[in-house]
């Protein structure tokens, strides 16, 4: 495979990604706020640890896209964190789903948006994620894209 297929297929990937982080969105928007119980209908099969920091192509070429795949990577594993607690298998039982994003933590893979670092933070160490400030958050990266997605600037 050429570099140029490569590029092209992470292109497709990263567009299919868009579109299972804006039905996740949309999901979220009919239950309101940040969910803890979501399934693998409601978000695709889109890695948010993969995305959360993926840059793989000029930016020129997605402009908003790259925002919207960092920002629904981050409300997604805020989501699995929430849902670890919900189910009771956290912290007693540390996933390597958990492991992983404590480790992105450390990596310091999210500083790039720090309220949505922050926020993860805070629902990894509070219990079941009660500090964090979900309703912002929603509005502020859920709620927000869709409204930017449809302003079509004559407003």
């Amino acid at each position: 495979m050429t570099q140029d297929e490569k590029d092209y297929e992470e292109f497709i990937n990263a567009q299919k990604a868009l579109r299972d982080i804006l039905y996740l969105f949309k999901v979220l928007i009919e239950y309101g706020g940040l969910e803890d119980d979501l399934s693998y209908w409601e978000y695709g099969d889109f890695d948010p640890l993969y995305y959360i920091d993926w840059n793989k192509l000029p930016d020129d070429i997605f402009g908003m896209d790259l925002s919207i795949l960092h920002t629904g990577s981050a409300v997604l594993l805020i989501c699995d964190v929430l849902q670890a607690w919900g189910q009771g298998g956290y912290p007693e039982k540390e996933s390597p789903h958990i492991y992983k994003i404590k480790q992105l933590l450390k990596d310091r893979r999210l500083d790039h948006i720090p309220e949505l670092r922050d926020a993860l933070s805070i629902a990894l160490t509070s219990e079941y994620g009660e500090d964090i400030p979900g309703q912002h958050l929603y509005n502020t990266y859920v709620l927000k894209t869709f409204k930017a997605l449809g302003d079509d600037g004559t407003t």
